[in-house]
């Protein structure tokens, strides 16, 4: 890679940082932002039924959406800062090297001709067949972000990585990207071998001529849980389901709780956009109706300790070579796991 095509890629990368609310497709487009506040002044509306003017419940809800205190907390500015900087890193130099749907679809049907042969005959392409794998694919992409989740939590060393997402002490939808590049790489690789894995033998059973259903280019299911409200996950604003509903879909509460550093949280509700997983793996925490959650890892100390840009790039690089070095001094434990036993600080 030479010093041209680097400037080149860091280009390209700077117009999809600008592009990113834009861009159908991003979490942060901004119709799936609209939609995600209109769902929340609506619930603080429902929330001020005893205020007598219905203009000042409006405007009660708005503000109640947006608060000062988190939108320009430090922990919030960390993320807006660490956000336009991943940003270049990962379309730049790491996006190109991600095994995504495409890519693995396209293997998974060159691995099946080459193993097993090209079909004698192939699968009618019907409308169920179409509503099936546009299902599977779907399903099959958020079993893939449940399994690396479960490995980032387990795993010392992708702990670390993973660690960086959990030191935000506030959210708010820009937190989705508080993500370090290598945990980034991992964990979009995952799910687009196991989405591309499904639609690739999709693809080879109907000799090549299925797809799925989609809008502006995206899985139709993955567009409707974004529309949805999936952006309040990483928020402050409290929505939880029906329990029953909770055990199938993620709710923005159970995501919450995901980040809550009370030792009864920790390792729980691992899921993406599905709780499916976290029910049947014994993951699954159904919130109660209100709970006062803090967020951050379990060490306050440590948390501080990710503060600056370059402690979110750099710590967790070191503390996993202490960990690969076989050091007993770093601190690349999971806090979840190394202080079960042990009060917060």
């Amino acid at each position: 890679m030479n010093f041209e095509m680097i400037l080149n890629r860091l280009e390209a990368s700077a117009w999809n940082i600008t592009y990113s609310f834009f861009q159908p497709g991003n979490r942060i487009w901004w119709p799936f932002l609209v939609s995600a506040y209109v769902i929340a002044v609506a619930y603080y509306f429902l929330l001020t039924k005893n205020e007598a003017s219905f203009m000042r419940r409006i405007r009660k809800s708005i503000a109640s959406c947006f608060p000062r205190e988190i939108i320009l907390h430090p922990s919030a500015i960390l993320d807006y800062k660490f956000f336009l900087l991943n940003g270049l890193l990962y379309s730049a130099f790491i996006s190109p090297f991600m095994i995504t749907v495409s890519s693995a679809t396209i293997l998974t049907e060159h691995l099946l001709e080459k193993v097993v042969g090209i079909p004698d005959t192939f699968l009618p392409v019907t409308y169920s067949f179409y509503i099936v794998t546009t299902l599977c694919v779907a399903l099959a992409d958020d079993l893939g972000r449940y399994i690396s989740h479960w490995l980032h939590h387990r795993i010392p060393v992708l702990w670390n990585m993973h660690k960086v997402h959990h030191t935000a002490t506030v959210m708010t939808p820009i937190t989705l990207y508080r993500v370090h590049p290598i945990e980034l790489f991992l964990h979009g690789s995952t799910a687009g071998l196991f989405g591309g894995a499904i639609f690739g033998l999709g693809r080879y059973l109907s000799g090549g001529e299925l797809t799925v259903f989609e809008i502006l280019n995206m899985n139709i299911i993955v567009f409707a849980v974004a529309i949805l409200g999936s952006n309040l996950r990483h928020s402050h604003v409290w929505i939880r389901y029906p329990n029953f509903i909770s055990k199938i879909i993620m709710s923005p509460a159970q995501h919450q709780v995901h980040h809550s550093r009370l030792k009864i949280h920790h390792d729980k509700n691992l899921g993406s956009a599905l709780s499916i997983w976290d029910w049947l793996f014994g993951t699954l925490y159904l919130p109660a109706r209100d709970e006062k959650l803090e967020f951050g890892i379990t060490s306050k100390k440590e948390t501080a300790e990710f503060s600056t840009l370059k402690s979110l790039y750099w710590l967790p690089i070191k503390q996993s070579l202490a960990i690969l070095g076989g050091s007993t001094k770093t601190k690349g434990v999971n806090p979840e796991q190394k202080s079960k036993d042990k009060p917060l600080e």
